[in-house]
Formats: structure tokens, C-alpha cells, sequence
């Protein structure tokens, strides 16, 4: 479930893994839609499809029929029915249970928990179709959940969803230093000196923005490089002239391709008139440095205080900094899906009060004034990195910006 950090919402970066030598009580779905349908109707008709689908109590032709092509997932069923045995457990049921739902025409978003004997191990997004009359579960809902989740695979070629990195940062070495130059979104440069013994190609530059919808809504995008597809595609919406129409993605989000970069809009907190509203009027383009610049125009601007013009991209905030009013730049360094640090260095006036430094298990989160007055750092992520960063990460020769350029 998304953290909200001021204004903010970011997720949680976790490993994806239902039966890994027990069951892993992990929350990674969205919350359900204000204004979602709860009950009766349709509602109630998918509810009753999800229900079905792993009660192995039913008939297989009864759970198969609940499924969107169900007729090809015998095997992929009857696998999941012996997960027990591949991984060694003993739980007597697991059940897909529709907490609430979007409905458009045939198609409807669905806001799931998963329980595993009764005890509820994650949430979930997923999609059902209205086929024949009848409403069943998707089947790239049921494939995706298995795949992220468990060693069970669907027939085909879905793929998993591959963690979310911008390009790699680059890095040099100067007088024994590994630095990695910074251009932040106001123009402004800086060096950050990092420890020289992390592996140089494992650092990269995250691009994140907010905007501002008719001034009150915030939206909130995550970008991938290249052109990402709809893994639960449920509708589309129209794009902006000339642009392609935008895909509504149960998990993340509508699905904007703008050139080199796809952007993902966090969707589950807006209206269809929001949706709308973004996918018509969000647009953009790739520099020659391969870095995208958001173009939003009529009731979307960026999320700035005003009267401030901005153009490009405004990068996320961590979790500690909460401060809109700055351009941060944001760098992410990784090693595998669960070891990883976020580094925000953010110009600017320090406050006389940083939050204070929070540890919970392996993960950290700190933040510091920098020692040359030039702004702040804050470090979260792998909490055995972080103290050894906060400490040693330092910004070397800045230079206050003119203009406003994208990354």
C-alpha cells in the first residue's frame, strides 16, 4: 500500500514472494478507489468469480470457467493445488477475495486481498472481463499474481514486471574520488563524491514527478526507460493529440508512451473524469542527454509553488523529504531486488530540524546537512549502507542553476 508522505505518495520497494520457506505477510496493492462499487450487481457476480477460481473444493471445470481462458489453465491450476508440496507448507486454503470494484461497461478494476487459511498475506489489483454474459477473473490478473507470488507459471509469455530504474548515472574517477556529476532540475550542478568500492554500473538516476490537477489534485508518476506495455490492461482513455490512446493498467496505473520513456500515472485515487482529464492533457518528449521532460499543459502543471514557471521534470522527494518547494535529484543504487539505497540531494537552505533517523528491520531512512552549506542529504534503503553513506556521500563544487532544464 502506498506510504503518504505529506503530499506524497510513494510504495514500498519490497520482495515479491507468496511461499518462500513460509508464508510472507507482505501488503504491495493499491488501496481501493474512493467512490469504488462495494457491493450488489456486478459487484457481487465478481466477487463470486474470484471466490472460485483456487477453491478446491469446487469442481475444476466450475474454477476454470471463472477464469478468462480458463480452458488453458488446467495444469497451471492443478499446479498451484500442489504448491504444498513444492514448497514444503501446510495451509489448508488460499482465496481471492474482492474487497471492492470499478466497473466500466465490460470490464471492471478489482481491489483484492489474498488469505491464506483465513489470515490475509497481501492485497492486490487485478482485473475481471464480462464474457458471454458472465463475469470472470482476467487472466492476466491470475498469471500475474502467480508469477509474482509463487513458482506457478501460466502458459504464455507474460513476463514479470521488472523493477522500475531510469538510465544508469554516470560515474568518474578524479584524484582517487568516484564522483557522479549532478544536474538538477533548476539547472543547477554539483559533484557527489561516493565510496569508491561500489560497483560504478549499479548507480542510477530515478526521474519521478507530482503535478497538479485543476490546482487541488495531486498526481503522482513513476517513469521506466523505453516503452513498457499494460501487463492488466482494463480500458483506455484518449491521449493527447497526435498521441496514442493511454491504457489503464490495474497494477500500475494508466500508461502514458511518451517517445523513449513510458510514464505510469497512480490512478486508483482518481475520479474517470481525472483519468480523463491526465490522459489528454499529460505530454512530453526525450532530450538528447535521454532524460524525459514532461509537457503538461491546460488543467495539469506541476506541483510548485506559484508563481514559479517550471518546465521538465520534477524529481521525488524521499521519504524524508517532504519539501516541494526544492529540486531534488534522485539516485538509486542497487544491488538485486533487495538490496538497494535511495540518495536524495536536495540545494537549498538546510531546516534547523531534519526528521530524525528511522530503522525498522533491514530498512533505514536519515537525512544530514551537508558541510558546505549547499543543501542536504537523505539516505534510505538497506539499513546497512545507510549509515556508512550519511557519513560519507559529501557534495563537492556546486553551481546555483539559471535555467530550468529536465534531469
Amino acid at each position: 500500500m502506498g506510504q503518504r508522505v505529506g503530499s506524497a505518495v510513494r510504495r514500498p520497494r519490497m520482495k515479491r514472494a507468496l511461499v518462500v520457506g513460509a508464508i510472507v505477510v507482505a501488503l504491495v496493492g493499491t488501496s481501493p478507489a474512493s467512490g469504488a462499487d462495494v457491493s450488489g450487481g456486478p459487484v457481487d457476480d465478481i466477487r463470486a468469480a474470484y471466490g472460485r477460481v483456487l477453491n478446491e473444493s469446487l469442481p475444476m471445470s466450475e474454477r476454470l470457467g471463472a477464469v478468462e481462458d480458463g480452458s488453458n489453465l488446467r495444469k497451471t491450476l492443478r499446479d498451484f493445488d500442489a504448491l504444498e508440496e513444492v514448497v514444503d507448507i501446510r495451509f489448508n486454503s488460499v482465496q481471492l477475495a474482492v474487497d471492492s470494484a470499478r466497473v466500466h461497461e465490460g470490464d471492471a478494476e478489482v481491489y483484492l486481498e489474498v488469505y491464506v487459511d483465513y489470515y490475509m498475506v497481501t492485497g492486490w489489483t487485478g482485473v475481471a472481463h464480462k464474457v458471454d454474459g458472465s463475469w470472470v477473473v482476467a487472466r492476466a490478473t491470475i498469471c500475474s499474481l502467480f508469477l509474482e507470488w509463487t513458482p506457478v507459471r501460466c502458459p504464455g509469455s507474460l513476463k514479470r514486471t521488472r523493477s522500475v530504474h531510469g538510465p544508469k548515472a554516470k560515474t568518474e574517477v578524479r584524484g582517487g574520488d568516484t564522483v557522479i556529476p549532478l544536474t538538477f532540475t533548476d539547472g543547477g550542478r554539483a559533484d557527489l563524491v561516493v565510496p569508491s568500492d561500489l560497483h560504478p554500473d549499479r548507480w542510477t538516476i530515478q526521474p519521478r514527478a507530482s503535478l497538479l490537477l485543476n490546482d487541488e489534485t495531486l498526481v503522482q508518476l513513476y517513469f521506466a526507460p523505453g516503452r513498457e506495455p499494460a501487463q492488466q490492461p482494463v480500458r483506455t482513455y484518449a491521449g493527447m493529440p497526435g498521441r496514442a490512446d493511454v491504457a489503464l493498467d490495474a497494477m500500475r496505473g494508466l500508461v502514458v508512451h511518451l517517445d523513449e520513456w513510458t510514464v505510469f500515472v497512480q490512478a486508483d485515487v482518481l475520479s474517470e473524469r481525472e483519468r480523463e482529464l491526465v490522459a489528454r492533457h499529460l505530454d512530453g518528449y526525450t532530450t538528447k542527454d535521454g532524460f524525459p521532460v514532461l509537457t503538461p499543459n491546460g488543467p495539469l502543471a506541476f506541483h510548485r509553488p506559484k508563481p514559479e514557471p517550471t518546465t521538465g521534470v520534477q524529481l521525488a522527494k524521499s521519504a524524508l523529504n517532504i519539501d516541494e518547494s526544492l529540486n531534488p535529484m534522485e539516485l538509486q543504487y542497487t544491488d538485486g531486488d533487495d538490496f538497494f539505497v535511495t540518495i536524495v540531494v536536495t540545494p537549498g537552505p538546510c531546516p534547523t530540524e531534519l526528521q530524525k533517523p528511522y530503522v525498522s528491520g533491514n530498512y533505514g531512512a536519515e537525512e544530514r546537512c551537508t558541510e558546505n552549506d549547499f543543501g542536504r542529504i537523505a539516505v534510505e534503503g538497506n539499513a546497512g549502507l545507510l549509515g556508512r553513506l550519511i557519513e560519507e556521500l559529501r557534495v563537492e563544487r556546486y553551481r546555483a542553476g539559471v535555467t530550468t532544464t529536465s534531469a
